[in-house]
């Protein structure tokens, strides 16, 4: 999986961490400028007049949310994490030193600013997409499935080039941002509630399992080990 901004954390990573029959069939996931921990000052003044857009509130500081993302496991050992990350990001900030983005070290992590591979890298949150580090470092994990981006391949590339990474048209890339950005302010006003909504009863493992549910969860354990519930009936 790859993704910019929610789309390489808390929209992948949520569904990685509440929803286990999906690990398997991810092997890597790369991610732009993502929101792994904390939460957002940005998210939390949109929501400082006491109304904003539910995904405010939940990537705002101290979320429910953004405390059950990060609960308990955060990385999966068969999945290989590249995390790529502005120090300048002006969405997801302060993130000076990554605190907001980087993932805890291991085997399969890589986390990374563009400032390391590029010292002159400007970009922030919107003009990462077509950051000619972000593509370098993106990838060289996208190249290597189940792997994470190898940095000491990516820094003999040299990818500190200006302009846009390859193939991104700088004339097209400027009109599209354009786009991008008259979009935010009307959806930022669309559906807005005074409130985080509560976490799913999956989340806090606190749903009420009707008759129905217990014979489709004895249903689909016996799938996965013939003749136990045959076995646990001959019993009663």
């Amino acid at each position: 999986m790859f993704g910019w901004s929610q789309g390489a954390s808390t929209l992948p990573r949520w569904a990685l961490r509440f929803w286990p029959d999906i690990r398997p069939m991810v092997s890597s996931l790369v991610g732009l400028a993502p929101l792994n921990f904390t939460g957002s000052v940005v998210a939390s003044a949109a929501c400082a007049g006491g109304e904003c857009v539910p995904a405010a509130w939940q990537q705002a500081v101290g979320s429910q949310f953004m405390a059950a993302l990060d609960s308990r496991q955060v990385t999966f050992p068969n999945i290989a994490y590249t995390v790529i990350y502005t120090r300048d990001d002006d969405v997801v900030t302060p993130n000076v030193n990554g605190a907001l983005s980087v993932l805890p070290p291991g085997p399969n992590v890589t986390n990374v600013a563009t400032q390391t591979i590029c010292p002159t890298d400007l970009s922030e949150h919107l003009t990462l997409i077509a950051s000619p580090a972000a593509y370098a470092v993106a990838i060289n994990a996208i190249d290597h499935p189940g792997h994470p981006a190898n940095l000491a391949e990516v820094h003999a590339s040299q990818p500190c080039l200006p302009g846009t990474m390859p193939g991104v048209d700088p004339s097209d890339f400027v009109a599209e941002e354009a786009h991008i950005a008259a979009d935010v302010g009307p959806r930022l006003t669309e559906g807005m509630v005074d409130r985080e909504p509560p976490l799913k009863c999956y989340v806090t493992a606190s749903c009420q399992v009707t008759g129905s549910t217990a014979r489709h969860r004895e249903r689909s354990r016996s799938r996965r080990q013939p003749g136990t519930a045959r076995a646990r009936s001959a019993a009663r």
